[in-house]
């Protein structure tokens, strides 16, 4: 193990809660959107309005998320693979629900990030497992080496 580091795993239905006694929890993709729909006066669109556009998952320093083309980011839920953005308000998608796309094995994503430096818990969908596993030799024998662990791959 590299470092005493787990992925925080955080996800969209463990990220946003309700205080005790309020109204049911919505959907878990609609948790962050609508906090700032209610707020700002910024409805949301009807829960089956979704485009046809899909959007990748990465894992970010050890958070699910989907990067939106407009440059922000929302956590990601396994259960709810839906994404609104609250900064554009999805307007590369005419302000409708978009798809998220997740790979077949995240749990095993994690378990190969788990003990990385949280820094170094990233991942996409064009790397393969096999991939991590050989990024994660790289940096357990830069490690051993007493070098710094930069980025994996070239550093």
């Amino acid at each position: 193990m590299l470092a005493d580091a787990t992925i925080y795993r955080d996800q969209a239905h463990t990220r946003y809660r309700t205080s005790p006694g309020s109204h049911p929890m919505p959907a878990p993709a609609e948790r962050g959107a609508r906090w700032v729909g209610v707020h700002h006066d910024r409805p949301l669109p009807d829960d089956s309005d979704v485009a046809p556009v899909e959007l990748p998952v990465v894992v970010n320093h050890g958070r699910w998320v989907v990067r939106c083309p407009c440059g922000g980011a929302q956590h990601a839920c396994r259960t709810d693979r839906r994404m609104f953005c609250v900064d554009c308000r999805n307007g590369h998608a005419d302000g409708r629900w978009v798809l998220v796309r997740w790979p077949d094995n995240p749990e095993e994503i994690e378990q190969l990030l788990e003990g990385r430096p949280v820094e170094l818990q990233n991942w996409d969908l064009s790397e393969s497992a096999g991939m991590l596993r050989a990024e994660n030799d790289l940096l357990v024998e830069r490690a051993r080496a007493g070098r710094p662990l930069g980025v994996a791959a070239g550093a």
